[in-house]
């Protein structure tokens, strides 16, 4: 935990510094979580802020590693040209530009004929953790991509990914896009929890039916964490999912905004071009 808080000190001083040319602005990132406690009122602590000014990301975001069982994607032999396990994230699909966050998907085919998605992915997990005894506060604005068969994100996963109980996986709000593979939920956005991905029973699954369509425009995200009680939703300020108690993940979290392919059989995958990208207006992240 002190390495944690380390980095989190270096990272708050970094972007104290330079957070005015990039666009992010850090509270008090760098108080440890017994000082956080003793601070707290029924007001909100700003933890974190970018309005992604600038042309590249400020140092608080990383690029998401790719697992090592998927890196030689020309040599995956999965039999389906769309499945999640080809992509790969890549730099050069992540984009700042124009006030905005560009997360971009695309397409490339291996000498063997095999394709590869380089997918725009990135996480604050050598930075930032939300420790699960605060209440939290996350906002995005958001536009999410319409391509049927796209994949796109903002979530969280525990820190520590190799725990006993499994994954601890928060996805706040996701899309996957027109005549996706999660049917039930075309033009909607899912709410849902994960602690062991190969057992049904340890997942929870919520389709905000009643949401906007994700890639309608810029929409805002807004998600109340306490965890192990309650992970609330709001979409443009109206409560749209919730989950309560064990359906909820009770350990220190990190943030990810990811855009993948990801259809199962690949049966409806639509244009993956230039318009696949997730658009990110800002974010933010405050504590009590």
């Amino acid at each position: 935990m002190s390495r944690i808080r380390t980095a989190a000190a270096l990272v708050a001083l970094s972007l104290g510094l330079f957070g005015a040319s990039y666009g992010a602005t850090v509270g008090t990132a760098s108080a440890a979580p017994e000082e956080r406690a003793a601070q707290r009122t029924t007001a909100w602590h700003l933890h974190f802020k970018d309005d992604f000014k600038g042309t590249r990301l400020t140092s608080y975001w990383s690029h998401k590693n790719t697992p090592a069982s998927h890196r030689d994607t020309c040599r995956y032999t999965s039999p389906y040209a769309h499945d999640r396990s080809r992509n790969r994230s890549n730099n050069s699909v992540v984009k700042v530009h124009d006030g905005r966050l560009h997360l971009l998907v695309r397409k490339q085919v291996c000498p063997n004929g095999r394709v590869l998605w380089k997918s725009g992915a990135i996480t604050t997990y050598s930075t930032m953790h939300m420790e699960s005894a605060l209440t939290w506060r996350i906002t995005a604005k958001i536009k999410f991509p319409r391509s049927s068969g796209n994949h796109a994100a903002l979530w969280s996963l525990a820190v520590n990914n190799a725990m006993p109980t499994g994954p601890q996986e928060l996805d706040m709000a996701e899309s996957f896009g027109w005549k996706s593979r999660a049917g039930n939920c075309n033009g909607h956005t899912w709410l849902n929890y994960y602690w062991i991905y190969t057992d049904p029973a340890a997942q929870v699954k919520q389709c905000m039916k009643k949401s906007p369509t994700p890639w309608s425009g810029f929409h805002t995200y807004k998600v109340l964490w306490k965890g192990g009680q309650y992970a609330r939703v709001y979409i443009d300020g109206v409560k749209r999912g919730e989950l309560l108690g064990a359906a909820v993940p009770n350990t220190p979290e990190y943030l990810l905004l990811t855009n993948l392919v990801n259809d199962g059989h690949g049966k409806n995958i639509g244009r993956i071009d230039s318009s696949t990208t997730m658009i990110v207006e800002s974010i933010k992240t405050e504590w009590r």
